[in-house]
């Protein structure tokens, strides 16, 4: 499933990428590693929160920024600062435990 992006002007974006188009869900066959990009064009304190969380093996959110590493299980958030210059490569998203999945 594609799903492309769509933003509110001035809005804050987080999204991945398939070749050159933003992507807001992305569903794989298989991954280990999933760049995750993050657009402001203000500057300020956010919060990312997982939710809809439906895995088939375990997860963790790394800001390339701080080096931080998030578990994303259920409800989980994390606070941080952006800038609206800041280079939108932000986050990986690290699989582990994950099997090739079919499209029905």
């Amino acid at each position: 499933m594609i799903v492309k992006l769509l933003r509110l002007e001035g809005a804050p974006a987080l999204y991945t990428m398939i070749d050159d188009m933003r992507i807001k869900i992305n569903s794989r066959y298989s991954a280990s590693n999933m760049p995750l990009y993050f657009n402001t064009n203000v500057t300020g304190s956010f919060t990312l929160k997982v939710t809809d969380l439906n895995l088939r093996g375990e997860a963790t959110i790394e800001d390339t920024f701080t080096g931080a590493m998030i578990p994303a299980t259920a409800d989980a958030t994390y606070e941080f600062t952006a800038n609206a210059d800041d280079d939108m490569a932000r986050f990986v998203v690290h699989f582990k435990g994950f099997t090739n999945v079919q499209d029905n």
